[in-house]
Parts: structure tokens; sequence; C-alpha cells
């Protein structure tokens, strides 16, 4: 029920005060101090994700080496993933157990 305009309204239900504005950005943190938190964040989420490709391009006779980077790119690794782990199967398994939780959240 909404209330009426001119009606008396009760006190502590609705806000009776405006929320003060947000300080602008540069009051509350340089700029330059905001683009090295903004760096470090990235780097802290973009270095493991390209670690984690280069070592799965990485040949498996170069594993464990000194070298940070492969002689030569190897999907191998893909082909012998995809041939040997029953992956199919589970993403299968997958979608026919979330489509019939879907469907039962829809009918309850």
């Amino acid at each position: 029920m909404l209330p009426m305009p001119n009606a008396r309204q009760p006190k502590g239900l609705f806000l009776t005060h405006r929320r003060r504005p947000l300080p602008p950005a540069e009051q509350v943190m340089p700029k330059a101090l905001r683009n090295v938190i903004l760096l470090l964040a990235s780097a802290a989420v973009l270095v493991p994700l390209a670690y984690a490709v280069v070592l799965a391009l990485t040949p498996i006779s170069q594993f464990g080496g000194s070298d940070l980077l492969p002689s030569h790119w190897d999907f191998e690794n893909f082909v012998t993933m995809w041939s040997d782990a029953p992956l199919v199967r589970g993403f299968v398994d997958t979608m026919l157990v979330a489509g019939c939780a879907a469907a039962l959240a829809v009918v309850v």
C-alpha cells in the first residue's frame, strides 16, 4: 500500500534526509596511486593466466626445464586431453543434471 501524499508518514519507515554525495575520486586517492593499484591487480590476474597458457602449449619433453618459454609450441597436450579423458561424457552428464535442475526450479 502506497502512502497518500497528504497522509502523515510514520517516522522511521521512510528516509527523511538525503545522502551526502560521494567525494570525487581524486580527493579519495591520487590518480597515480589508483593507476598503480589497477596495474598490480591486472598483473595479479593476467600473469598466472599467461603462465597457464604457456604451460599448456609447452611440449612434455620440455617440462621442468630452465627456459621460461618453450622452443616450439605444441598442441599435442590438447589432443591427448580430448582423446584420453572422457570429457565429452562429463559435459553431457553436466548438461543433463543442469537441465533437470533448471526445469525443476521452473516447475517448483
